[in-house]
């Protein structure tokens, strides 16, 4: 019972980053245009950043994986990211929100 309520949380947790994450990707464009009024390349740049990250930084995050403890390395992640999240929308909802914040923060985020 203990195992499955186990992996019950894990389950809804796993839920609750992918739907974050599906969600931020769709704001991406939409905040791009209307707050700050990018064109198409730089909404394609800014999104495209989101994946430059896997291909220079795979091989040595895999390094650093292997010889860390995941667990701890994963929930230090999530709560960066989470923290990423919440410094986009009170950037957006503030009207702060620049070019170089929103460029950062769409790499770091995903």
């Amino acid at each position: 019972m203990k195992n499955l309520l186990k992996n019950f949380q894990i389950g809804i947790a796993e839920i609750l980053r992918l739907l974050s994450t599906e969600i931020l990707m769709i704001l991406i464009p939409i905040l791009g245009i209307n707050i700050l009024n990018l064109n198409n390349s730089s909404i394609g740049f800014a999104i495209s950043l989101s994946s430059i990250g896997f291909l220079i930084f795979g091989y040595i995050a895999g390094l650093i994986a292997d010889s860390w403890n995941r667990k701890y390395m994963m929930v230090t992640l999530l709560l960066i990211k989470s923290l990423l999240f919440g410094m986009f929308a009170y950037l957006a909802l503030s009207s702060n929100l620049t070019k170089l914040n929103y460029f950062l923060i769409t790499r770091g985020a995903r």
